[in-house]
């Protein structure tokens, strides 16, 4: 809780991991289904190949922490991808 209020108050976005995992699964079927060459595709083509491996992971239930570990990185590297992710896949306002 602590660390989402210090996200917030310098201006970031907070979201917990079942909605990113939401977000991110959403993204993916839309990319399969489409066959990446559509809207949804052309959305994960925005990311790195590190985000998409990231995005994948959490996509499959991993926490932070386990993908940190996985990875050898650290959790602070996993929610700087994840915000990229976020920053990346979220849908136009307007």
């Amino acid at each position: 809780m602590i660390e989402a209020l210090g996200v917030i108050t310098n201006g970031g976005v907070w979201l917990g991991q079942k909605i990113i995992q939401r977000l991110i699964m959403d993204t993916s079927g839309n990319a399969k289904g489409d066959g990446g060459k559509g809207t949804a595709g052309q959305v994960m083509e925005k990311l790195t190949r590190a985000e998409r491996h990231i995005a994948e992971l959490i996509a499959r239930g991993q926490s932070n922490l386990e993908i940190a570990a996985n990875l050898n990185i650290t959790e602070r590297t996993v929610k700087a991808h994840l915000t990229s992710i976020y920053a990346k896949t979220k849908p136009a306002t307007g």
